[in-house]
């Protein structure tokens, strides 16, 4: 989470979501600036006033993100994504084994309680209000971007689908996702 003093602006940060991009542009542009821990934290668990956003991404590409940024990036997962998910959503592993912080929880459980919800399709655009509200317009740029293909080619069975989009349910009713085939 990271909030602008001044401006009383808040970001909820979901993970995998463009938050260390929208984090380092706030801190980089907007005076006044800062972290407030932890990193991950739910609108409901503080008091604050003024505005607040943040980013909702496909449950689906989302997942195939999370394990892209452990496996081939930071090299903390040792699995197939295929083998990784099943094992996650069978309850085999403790916690993420290989993160440090659940990306598991669904999204609307931040999205509910802010003002604006950004979505990760759409963020250049979306950002854009942003940038409005806190009059600072420049670009967003990206971090923790890993080079990979496009995420139904980690999907390789219906099983594989189904599982990842039974656990974020909520979310793809909320947020009208699908999966592009």
């Amino acid at each position: 989470m990271i909030r602008a003093e001044d401006q009383d602006v808040v970001f909820f940060h979901n993970p995998k979501a463009a938050g260390s991009s929208i984090n380092t542009w706030f801190l980089t542009n907007i005076p006044g600036s800062r972290h407030i821990e932890p990193q991950h934290i739910l609108p409901p668990s503080i008091k604050y006033t003024g505005w607040s956003f943040c980013v909702v991404r496909n449950p689906w590409d989302r997942w195939v993100s999370w394990w892209c940024y452990w496996h081939d990036k930071l090299g903390r997962i040792d699995t197939s994504f295929e083998e990784y998910t099943l094992r996650y959503f069978a309850g085999e592993y403790e916690g993420m084994h290989g993160g440090q912080y659940s990306t598991c929880y669904v999204q609307n459980s931040m999205a509910k309680d802010v003002d604006y919800v950004m979505r990760f399709e759409n963020l250049i655009e979306d950002f854009k209000l942003v940038q409005l509200k806190l009059l600072c317009f420049e670009p967003l740029g990206r971090m923790n971007s890993t080079n990979r293909k496009h995420y139904t080619e980690y999907y390789t069975s219906k099983q594989l689908i189904d599982v990842v989009g039974e656990y974020y349910k909520e979310d793809i009713e909320k947020f009208g996702y699908r999966y592009a085939v």
